[in-house]
């Protein structure tokens, strides 16, 4: 019977022994994911290496091998409960299962060495793990409520077995004492005792991974409801494409509602053999922006099934799904934007001839004036308001001025921004008669930035900025390098450049020695799409004009034609 007993307590640990191994992959790979994790692994280990003191009894110290052993086991047996509080949310004061433990090491200790009793050191241990196993069942089938109980279910299930049996032992303790007053010589209480437990301790285990298992496809459950709802909610048409070959796999609702196209239409096929983007070029310049992982916001035309032609905006991220690479693209219809832009254009068109035109008007009664002004100024005395008269013609030659250089700039906005290469500027006549004499590098490359079509007057006054009030010029360069995730243009030269004080104020409308508006203007220009622009330069050196571009407002021309 010594044999018996023993063995199924052997067998108990090595039971225990798989539970903690099991139990540490559980923590290992979900302990950031689900708090509790590590108390279930502590409850596991402290039940092994209680189990592992009992077996030593008769070998070591009875302190060591029945009580700390014993009470080993039920503090992993509140380390359960209290894993499983965390777990479910719901954790609780833990001062009653201090007060029992107390009272179960003084019980235990008094009947062991002072009134040595097997019976009531057993019924005293099945009493504490009945308790226990009352506060876990309440909080499996009370306190836990909505999706959580569901997890727990299992586990709540398996918890109300345990109790059962434990009531059950504890009874039958109670009605069949233990023979003498060591437990591997108890007889058949003592072989009940650790074959219910070793069943349970199996079930307790399988249960935990369930309940884990059960949590983690909950929790995945919802992260799918969530992105069907966002996906399939949108008012963008959203696409997944296989990197691979193109071939789109998953549309959303609002792809149905721009394009016209139902699913069974598009997956399985590519962009390309939908003819979706109407201009082979955007398919190009869209290729090489998402190779390199992620595109914002460019502005694209597609076409609808119905043939209609649909202004969009073009956003792209590269997505790994099931270890295979995809594109997640996104497409917001613009078309009603792009029609008012265009009606405000017209307007605004219009409001540039009625300038033009009254411009001309001034500008013709301003020579009128300039021309008497003259006259008299030759045909009157020397001491007849000749002063008076020269600061009149004066004033209407700066008026006049102002009128002339703003009517270069009647065009600004009147027209939607476009795709421009910044470097081919540079090579236009009026703006190497300035570059001639000079050391002009850039490594500007193909770069386009989307930008005002004013963007040709941007360079006109900064080369001829750089001409007019540069000292001893010698060079120009241009250059550039990323910002995070914008693009910096440096425009410099070795005229001497701008004192500090003066820096801002150069951008300022009036300021400097001709009409106070070229820098004025560039930075107003370059604004609509975004663009700022500073001075960074050493003073007494040269400029450094520091144009910023944000995201999605440059980009770099290839042949690439992989899908998208």
């Amino acid at each position: 019977m010594v044999f018996d007993i023993k063995t199924l307590i052997l067998i108990n640990f090595l039971v225990n022994f798989v539970n903690v191994f099991v139990a540490a992959i559980i923590w290992h790979q979900y302990k950031r994911r689900f708090p509790g994790l590590t108390w279930l692994l502590s409850c596991m280990i402290m039940e092994a290496a209680g189990i592992c003191c009992i077996l030593f009894n008769g070998i070591i110290p009875d302190i060591f091998s029945i009580i700390l052993g014993n009470g080993m086991m039920l503090i992993g047996w509140v380390f359960l409960q209290i894993g499983l509080e965390r777990f479910t949310g719901k954790p609780g004061p833990q001062i009653q299962n201090f007060i029992i433990l107390v009272l179960f090491f003084i019980n235990e200790t008094y009947f062991l060495y002072i009134q040595p009793n097997l019976t009531i050191r057993e019924v005293g241990m099945e009493l504490v793990i009945v308790l226990i196993d009352l506060q876990i069942c309440y909080l499996l089938w009370r306190r836990v409520s909505g999706n959580m109980q569901k997890v727990t279910q299992i586990i709540a299930i398996v918890m109300g077995i345990h109790l059962t049996f434990s009531i059950l032992i504890f009874g039958l303790e109670i009605l069949i004492p233990f023979k003498g007053n060591r437990f591997f010589l108890s007889g058949i209480i003592g072989e009940i005792i650790p074959t219910t437990y070793l069943v349970m301790g199996i079930l307790v285990i399988i249960a935990l991974i369930m309940m884990v298992t059960s949590r983690l496809l909950e929790e995945i459950r919802v992260q799918e409801e969530k992105f069907n709802t966002a996906f399939h909610s949108s008012p963008y048409a959203i696409l997944i494409t296989r990197a691979s070959d193109g071939v789109i796999f998953e549309i959303n609702d609002g792809f149905t509602a721009i394009t016209g196209y139902q699913p069974d239409e598009v997956l399985g096929k590519t962009t390309v053999e939908l003819s979706i983007l109407e201009k082979p070029k955007d398919r190009t310049l869209l290729v090489t922006d998402v190779s390199k992982g992620k595109v914002r916001g460019v502005q694209v035309e597609i076409r609808a099934k119905s043939g209609k032609i649909i202004s969009g905006l073009f956003s792209a991220d590269i997505v790994t799904i099931n270890s295979e690479q995809c594109i997640l693209s996104s497409i917001s219809d613009v078309t009603e934007l792009k029609h008012t832009e265009q009606t405000l254009i017209q307007a605004n068109r219009k409001l540039n001839l009625l300038s033009s035109i009254t411009r001309h008007d001034i500008l013709n009664r301003i020579m009128v004036v300039q021309f008497y002004g003259e006259e008299l100024i030759v045909n009157l005395p020397e001491d007849s308001f000749q002063k008076e008269i020269k600061a009149i013609t004066q004033s209407t030659s700066e008026i006049r001025t102002i009128i002339e250089f703003t009517g270069q700039y009647q065009e600004l906005g009147s027209a939607a921004p476009e795709w421009q290469n910044i470097g081919l500027l540079f090579t236009i006549p009026e703006i190497q008669k300035f570059l001639a004499p000079l050391s002009f590098q850039s490594d500007l490359g193909s770069l386009e930035i989307y930008a005002d079509l004013m963007l040709r007057k941007v360079v006109y006054n900064l080369v001829e900025n750089s001409h007019r009030h540069g000292r001893n010029l010698t060079r120009i360069t241009l250059s550039s390098h990323r910002d995070n995730d914008n693009l910096v243009i440096w425009y410099e030269d070795d005229g001497g450049g701008i004192p500090l004080d003066e820096k801002e104020k150069s951008f300022e409308k009036g300021y400097g020695k001709n009409t106070g508006l070229g820098l004025f203007l560039i930075r107003e220009i370059l604004s609509i799409t975004g663009i700022t622009i500073h001075e960074t330069g050493d003073p007494g050196i040269g400029v450094r004009f520091e144009i910023n571009i944000p995201e999605g407002k440059y980009r770099y021309t290839t042949t690439n034609t992989e899908h998208v």
